[in-house]
């Protein structure tokens, strides 16, 4: 026979495992949030540290100008981001057209919190930018701050892609303004929790626009006044050069080598010492003749177009008329001698005679050679 159960009993075991049930939830509930916290804070993070990177890239670009130009170097503390935008957009009035930075770059939510200083040695020319915010906190934990400032630096460094021998710019987390490098593990942040700072300079180790031992590579493409790269003095290039719109060259340019330009060349003044494919499609050489009787041409050198050179020979002007009637031809004979050619120009004339022999007459046509050195010519020699 059973014991029975009392329905009190019943209800405090349903009422037990409720709240058993409540709990678990609640603490999964709890996790779940967390993750959902520890989400948000990465991609916050990863926002705003791509955007003090590319901050960094406008103030590299706006630091090798200065460099040049010392008294672009602004005093005191610049807020923000919009002095490195172009004039029109809020910009420095010395800034280029276009600017360091877009005109919609905001610098993340964090960008108007940026103060930037420049510490300049006349001496030595040694030119260094320290911009720092803090960064935000995020839920009910003031402590996150320093942790978030940690992911903001390192999304912002590895923006810069630096070689192992030098860097585009420094991301400092939780340290003073005055910095170079991070804390030691051991030491508390303390009233520099949460702070980012960042280093941009042209110290031999840290600059990537004017290194001339090869040592440090240059990984960032800049507008510079509407230049990614300007004034640079020597260019050497293992590779080929591609011109993706209008190539311009001034004065003084050499050319050893092969020269390959596939859409033409436009020049005022060319002089070619060797003939290749692509020129010995065109006539290459042209002059002009007169005042001898005959010519000496020298062949070219077609070794690089199948060894076929040719001459063409056209009459510009036959010169005087010679003393004959109407009839009368002029033309240019050509001989191959091996090396050259002999040009001689030939003017014959037809004359015509009348006279009279014991009471007949008498027609006589006669064949004159006139003298041509008055004739004109022009003589082009091509490799076909």
């Amino acid at each position: 026979m059973g014991i029975p159960v009392s329905p009190r009993r019943v209800r405090g075991n349903t009422l037990i495992g409720l709240l058993f049930a409540i709990s678990i939830m609640g603490v999964l509930f709890t996790m779940w949030a967390r993750q959902i916290g520890r989400q948000h804070e990465d991609s916050m993070a990863r926002v705003e540290g791509n955007a003090a990177g590319q901050f960094a890239v406008g103030l590299r670009g706006f630091m090798a100008a200065a460099q040049a130009n010392p008294a672009l170097i602004p005093a005191g503390v610049r807020t923000g981001v919009d002095w490195l935008k172009a004039p029109a957009c809020g910009g420095l009035a010395t800034n280029p057209p276009e600017g360091y930075v877009p005109c919609d770059f905001t610098g993340g939510t964090l960008g108007p919190q940026y103060q930037t200083r420049f510490t300049y040695n006349a001496a030595t020319g040694y030119l260094e930018a320290r911009t720092d915010f803090i960064a935000p906190v995020l839920g009910d934990r003031p402590t996150n701050r320093i942790l978030m400032a940690d992911k903001i630096a390192l999304a912002a460094n590895s923006t810069a892609a630096v070689p192992g021998n030098g860097m585009f710019f420094r991301a400092l987390s939780n340290v003073p303004v005055t910095a170079t490098a991070p804390l030691p593990a051991s030491t508390p942040p303390g009233a520099d929790a949460g702070r980012v700072l960042l280093i941009a300079s042209n110290a031999p180790s840290n600059d990537i626009f004017l290194r001339t031992d090869g040592t440090n590579q240059m990984l960032a493409s800049l507008n510079m006044g509407g230049f990614s790269i300007g004034n640079a003095l020597d260019g050497r290039f293992a590779g080929d050069v591609r011109v993706e719109q209008r190539l311009q060259v001034d004065q003084g340019m050499t050319v050893q080598g092969v020269a390959d330009l596939r859409g033409g060349a436009v020049t005022s003044d060319i002089a070619l010492t060797s003939i290749g494919r692509y020129a010995s499609e065109g006539i290459y050489n042209a002059q002009v003749y007169t005042g001898a009787t005959e010519y000496l041409v020298a062949k070219p050198n077609c070794a690089q177009a199948g060894n076929n050179p040719g001459i063409y020979v056209a009459i510009q002007s036959t010169g005087t008329a010679p003393n004959s009637d109407a009839l009368w031809e002029a033309r240019a004979d050509v001989y191959d001698q091996g090396a050259q050619w002999r040009i001689v120009p030939v003017v014959r004339a037809t004359r015509l005679t009348l006279s009279s022999s014991d009471g007949n007459l008498i027609f006589d046509k006669q064949g004159v050679d006139a003298n041509p050195t008055d004739m004109r010519l022009l003589v082009m020699t091509r490799c076909r």
